[in-house]
């Protein structure tokens, strides 16, 4: 007689009690719901999309999105909450970093008068900023996430997260101070056509269009962190994939579409290539004036 294929009583009885969770059970867990599967899957599809396109920007970010995707079958994992919490508080400010990284580069081609503060410091200072905020927020959510399973308070480390997310925003309205200045007096004050063109102009509309998505992505988490840890923004789902998830999203994609390194690269030979012409006209007018001398 065959054998007839059984299931082992053990992976039934934990298959049933996965999915006789209650919301009151939910409600106790580090999510307080059961996140969705597909919409974790379909951003981090899309990350993943944008990585192979432009792997060099958000590598970081579908993990993220793929430990949602494993928060749907353990809920209650604490260690993968946090992990992913960190992970996603991370990969916003590495994007604000391609930022500060552009206006940088281009300020410093740009004669020194078009730019509030000296180009050179631009990227430093704004990265230290950032990296300030994300050790305070990284800290404030494990300190945070570690108390509500431990049934106690997570106020003070929620606290904690706010400070970090101030900070972060302190950050980012001096950048775009600093970025809409110079775009101002460009257009007041218009360089010469080899720098000031409409490539660049464009490049630095999608550059302003990133930051303003990532600062409204860090004034929402500021909000949803004031209202407390466990509070209703935080316990509601669709809220983190409309004001983090997809403005992250369609801030990596500006990217994907306006490449930095191309952009970039193309402004600095156009400039060096103009640099070198002027030197030799230079050379040249001193060499005429020379001969003229000496005849």
């Amino acid at each position: 007689m065959p054998k007839i294929a059984t299931i082992d009583p053990v992976i039934m009885a934990t298959a049933v009690s996965r999915r006789a969770w209650t919301s009151q059970d939910l409600a106790r867990g580090p999510y307080g719901y059961l996140p969705v599967l597909s919409a974790p899957i379909i951003f981090a599809c899309l990350f993943a999309v944008s990585g192979v396109w432009h792997f060099a920007q958000n590598l970081r970010y579908p993990v993220g999105h793929a430990l949602r995707v494993y928060g749907h079958f353990e809920p209650f994992d604490v260690n993968a909450y946090i992990s992913m919490q960190c992970i996603l508080v991370i990969t916003p400010a590495l994007i604000a970093a391609v930022d500060f990284a552009i206006l940088g580069k281009v300020a410093v081609l740009f004669p020194p008068k078009y730019s509030l503060v000296n180009a050179r410091w631009i990227l430093p200072f704004f990265v230290a900023l950032d990296v300030a905020s994300l050790g305070v927020q990284g800290g404030g959510s494990a300190i945070a996430a570690i108390a509500q399973m431990d049934n106690r308070d997570p106020t003070s480390g929620g606290n904690i997260v706010v400070a970090g997310l101030a900070i972060q925003l302190v950050g980012y309205i001096l950048f775009n101070t600093l970025l809409v200045v110079f775009v101002r007096r460009c257009s007041k004050d218009p360089p010469p056509e080899v720098l000031w063109n409409k490539k660049t102009r464009t490049f630095l509309a999608a550059t302003a269009v990133s930051s303003a998505l990532i600062f409204a992505r860090s004034t929402f988490r500021l909000i949803e962190m004031s209202v407390g840890w466990i509070g209703v923004i935080a316990k509601t789902e669709w809220t983190f994939y409309v004001f983090d998830a997809a403005l992250v999203t369609l801030a990596v994609f500006i990217f994907n579409v306006f490449n930095p390194a191309v952009y970039l690269g193309q402004l600095s030979e156009t400039n060096r290539g103009n640099k070198d012409s002027v030197a030799l006209d230079e050379r040249t007018a001193s060499q005429d004036s020379e001969a003229s001398f000496k005849a």
